[in-house]
């Protein structure tokens, strides 16, 4: 036997083993790893997916009085409770204004299909009429003060020759203003009509009907009240944002306008583009951009006159008296809100209407279920006022009471 070839013979044998056994160790590396593979990518997957539900799924809403930002929470780098930044840094470089907690509402007046819930809530008197602090008799303006987290109503108690204070959820308020009985010295008040906050000097000005004089309260006890126009027949005011101070002189059938420290006041309007004369006008407004609404009480409609004009336009009514969509019976308190749709109140058809700009007709949307005193019913309402989110308060005189009505969320 030829050892050579015997040895030839073996070696590509033993070649041919190694490279199976490499094969069949390379073969189970691969089925694990694929193994491996199919269990770790689905759990991958489904693990980014939650993440990045997680991260879209709250937003930070941030609105001015006419435009909102929705930002996602994952592209914010910083964010304060207490004031937003100048700039919020975030992927795309957004940049948005300073706004302070208080702007940070957005105003449901962008969308004109906001309903009120029809069952209101009384937030001030509802106890009859007398002169404890739980009670009103006959009120007849309102305005509504945000002060830190808390909100304060003012309500003038017309009959009870007083000004008063009520807080959220509180049960009774406290007289601010006169209650001293009537008389007309410098600490008392004579059937008060109308009440406005002035921020600069943290004070209240009175229209004191009765004494035909227009008052400041000082919110701090120490200071005394000062009379700051005489002789006017004075039923409703407003500031605008120079701080001018209108004043309905209903006696004159007329608007004037009052700066600071002044007596005399300039004519504005005393009616319909000057022509025909107002009928008793009672409630003004004035909005964003200093445009004058009134409510032209005998005349059934509510009359708008810009800035710096001359002439002016019916808003809200004016086809006579009625309670048909396009009708008012003796118009009061007015509000009107970033879109221009005017809110009267109706007050003889005790319900709360709205105009959209430019609309013929208006829509209800609050009241009209009769005069009473259940929850969904008004009973000779005059002002009204809207808070920072959006819930109405009316002024029910004959129910003794202020009603609020919230904002129906469904």
């Amino acid at each position: 036997m030829n050892h050579n070839t015997t040895e030839s013979s073996v070696i590509p044998i033993r070649t041919l083993r190694e490279r199976f056994r490499r094969k069949r160790i390379t073969c189970i590396m691969l089925f694990c790893i694929t193994i491996i593979l199919i269990i770790t990518i689905p759990t991958v997957i489904v693990l980014v997916k939650n993440e990045s539900t997680t991260k879209t799924s709250t937003t930070y809403t941030i609105s001015t009085d006419s435009t909102s930002f929705v930002i996602p929470t994952s592209t914010i780098d910083e964010v304060s409770t207490d004031s937003m930044p100048s700039v919020i840094q975030t992927s795309s470089r957004l940049t948005i204004t300073t706004l302070t907690k208080e702007q940070m509402v957005t105003s449901v007046h962008n969308d004109i299909n906001v309903k009120w819930m029809q069952n209101a809530m009384t937030v001030a008197g509802g106890h009859g009429r007398g002169d404890e602090l739980k009670q009103l008799a006959n009120p007849y303006g309102i305005d509504i003060l945000q002060e830190d987290n808390d909100q304060l109503i003012y309500v003038t108690d017309y009959d009870n020759h007083r000004i008063m204070e009520w807080r959220s959820n509180a049960i009774e308020g406290r007289v601010i203003a006169g209650g001293n009985y009537i008389g007309s010295s410098i600490y008392q008040l004579n059937q008060p009509t109308d009440v406005v906050f002035d921020e600069k000097d943290d004070s209240l000005i009175i229209c004191d009907k009765g004494n035909r004089r227009i008052v400041r309260w000082f919110r701090q006890k120490h200071t005394t009240p000062q009379i700051i126009i005489s002789y006017i027949d004075c039923w409703s005011l407003a500031i605008d944002s120079q701080r001018n101070l209108y004043v309905v002189n209903y006696g004159m059938s007329e608007i004037r306008r009052y700066s600071e420290n002044d007596t005399d006041g300039t004519l504005i309007t005393n009616g319909y583009n000057n022509t025909d004369r107002f009928n008793q006008p009672s409630y003004i407004f004035i909005d964003k951009n200093d445009s004058i609404y009134l409510s032209d009480w005998g005349n059934h409609q509510v009359i708008k006159q810009m800035k710096d004009m001359s002439y002016n336009s019916i808003v809200a009514g004016g086809h006579g008296f009625g309670n048909d969509s396009k009708q008012l019976i003796y118009p009061q308190g007015i509000f009107v809100d970033d879109l221009d749709n005017v809110y009267v109140v109706d007050g003889d058809n005790s319900r709360i209407m709205r105009w959209c700009k430019e609309c013929e007709k208006g829509e209800k949307v609050i009241g009209g279920n009769g005069f009473g005193i259940l929850e969904n019913q008004l009973n000779g309402p005059k002002d009204m006022v809207f808070d920072r989110e959006n819930n109405i308060y009316v002024v029910d005189k004959d129910n003794h009471r202020v009603q609020k009505f919230s904002v129906d969320v469904d």
